[in-house]
């Protein structure tokens, strides 16, 4: 043991010999760990690549399984319903847009489907009134009339003062004089200022009044129409109808345009019919039947939709 320059004693910490070899040997410096070369018998990823790329080797094949081929197989039959329900659609639409909708109208009841049938054959006409009015044909008579009638609500079997009347009869003029045919008076007539008629062919004039009650009575109500219409063979035809009473319900809406629009001129029916001779008949066969004229023979027989049900008799 050495003393120090104080007199203390220095104690050496590292033995002689091992100093001198620390002194000698260099600092050892850590190295990174070496991956291991893989044995010969494994080639590693490198050679697989450069071998696919040369085509000394080809990588090996995948396997296709039954599984995924059922789920391919559904995916494509999944797109083709797709497509498939996709074309039906529009099919549908655009035949929908090009059809334009049908919309069937009800059909409007015909009023006068049950109604009796009247044939006149000395005028030649044919019409439909209702069962519960009453029809008297006078076309036999030195002035010859049809006329039909609803009583009123009295029944009365004297008259129809409460009741509704028709009355058809042939004239010889279209023109309607209002200060002779008219029942009402014509001083009244002129203050009522008529309005003008027109329905079906038919020409004239309509009024309506009320008698003697200030606070118009229904009981006092009156109306009237007189109208004119021409057949094709040039017979002139009047009516004349009146309303009494404004609460029997017996309206020329109700009951005489119904009867109007049945109105038929049957001579119209047979003036297409052609005579033998023009001269054999009046007014080219006048009513040729049955082929038979009415004053002559010589027609040409006529269709059976034309045909009248009574065969003439030859004046």
């Amino acid at each position: 043991m050495s003393r120090g320059e104080e007199g203390y004693p220095f104690i050496d910490p590292l033995p002689r010999t091992a100093y001198n070899e620390l002194v000698k040997k260099p600092p050892v410096v850590s190295q990174p760990l070496a991956f291991k070369t893989p044995p010969d018998d494994q080639p590693s990823e490198d050679f697989f690549e450069e071998a696919a790329l040369s085509g000394e080797i080809k990588p090996p094949k995948r396997k296709i399984h039954k599984a995924d081929l059922l789920i391919w197989l559904g995916i494509g039959i999944m797109f083709i319903l797709f497509l498939a329900t996709r074309y039906y659609r529009m099919a549908r639409l655009s035949k929908s847009l090009s059809i334009p909708p049908f919309f069937q109208a009800t059909p409007t009841p015909n009023p006068t489907a049950d109604w009796k049938t009247h044939r006149s054959e000395k005028f030649m006409v044919e019409l439909k009134y209702p069962p519960d009015w009453e029809l008297h044909d006078s076309t036999n008579q030195e002035n010859p009339y049809l006329q039909i009638i609803k009583r009123g609500p009295s029944g009365s079997e004297l008259d129809w003062t409460d009741g509704s009347v028709l009355s058809i009869s042939m004239t010889d003029s279209i023109e309607v004089n209002l200060e002779k045919e008219f029942v009402l008076p014509h001083d009244i007539v002129e203050k009522m200022n008529p309005k003008v008629f027109s329905f079906n062919g038919w020409q004239g004039y309509r009024h309506s009044k009320f008698f003697d009650s200030p606070e118009n009575r229904p009981e006092n109500y009156f109306e009237e129409i007189i109208a004119t219409n021409t057949s094709q063979s040039g017979k002139i035809f009047r009516i004349t109808w009146s309303q009494m009473n404004a609460n029997n319900g017996l309206t020329a809406e109700k009951y005489l345009f119904p009867i109007l629009s049945s109105f038929k001129f049957l001579d119209e029916k047979a003036e297409n019919a052609k005579c033998a001779q023009d001269s054999d008949c009046q007014s080219i066969c006048d009513v040729c039947r049955e082929g038979v004229c009415k004053y002559q023979l010589g027609c040409h027989p006529l269709p059976d939709e034309l045909r009248y049900e009574e065969t003439p008799t030859i004046e």
